[in-house]
């Protein structure tokens, strides 16, 4: 059964306003059940109490209004337990990125071909991860990284070496426009085996916009 969803512009003020028929709302496919119960209450999850996160200017935020008011002044502090913590606040980077406007949500299966696209056409140079380092020129996706060893998921795909894991799980298609361009909001789990790495961070993909081209991943934020 397909729920639907309608939400005005968020601002990290916590107030919510429509835009009044200046534009057709974007529309928003939603894969992560957690997310879309985000959505429903947007104002609720902006204030709800999460573990504490630190910011390299000495602040700290305790929930998603505090982090996303204060991630424009300050880059959050490089430390394995806070990068832990930020997996807590991928919800909030997510409920902004669709919140910019007016919107549409729906809840719907992610389609079969984005986890494909993600897999042979992802170029992972164009976003931070540990991944990065061993890519080049003729070996930048993860089709040609690991041929063969790449599970397919419902909403995304993951990797498992002896070295790494790593997984992108689509929570969120969104269409923006009347005339709408496509993205992609995914959440990456990084992670180094027998190391201090971890990462977890939100990540807007767009597809190029020649037929065969690659596509391009924005950290956010």
């Amino acid at each position: 059964m397909r729920t639907w969803l309608v939400v005005a512009t968020l601002f990290i003020g916590c107030s919510l306003h429509a835009h009044a028929n200046e534009t057709p709302p974007n529309s928003v496919e939603i894969q992560n059940p957690s997310l879309f119960r985000a959505l429903q209450d947007i104002r609720q999850v902006l204030k709800t109490d999460r573990t504490e996160f630190s910011f390299e200017n000495g602040q700290t935020s305790k929930n998603c209004i505090e982090y996303l008011n204060l991630l424009p002044a300050s880059p959050p502090s490089e430390t394995t337990r806070n990068s832990e913590i930020r997996s807590e606040y991928l919800l909030c980077d997510s409920v902004r990125i669709i919140s910019d406007g007016p919107f549409v949500a729906r809840e719907k299966k992610l389609a079969g071909y984005v986890t494909k696209a993600l897999f042979e056409k992802l170029d992972l140079r164009t976003f931070p991860s540990s991944l990065r380092n061993r890519t080049d020129n003729k070996k930048n996706t993860l089709k040609t990284l690991f041929p063969g060893q790449v599970k397919f998921q419902d909403s995304g795909l993951q990797i498992e070496t002896s070295d790494n894991f790593f997984k992108l799980e689509v929570v969120g298609v969104v269409h923006r426009g009347a005339k709408p361009t496509t993205e992609w909001v995914v959440w990456v789990t990084d992670e180094v085996k027998g190391g201090n790495y971890k990462s977890y961070r939100t990540i807007v993909v767009r597809a190029s916009e020649e037929p065969s081209g690659r596509y391009a991943a924005t950290m956010y934020p």
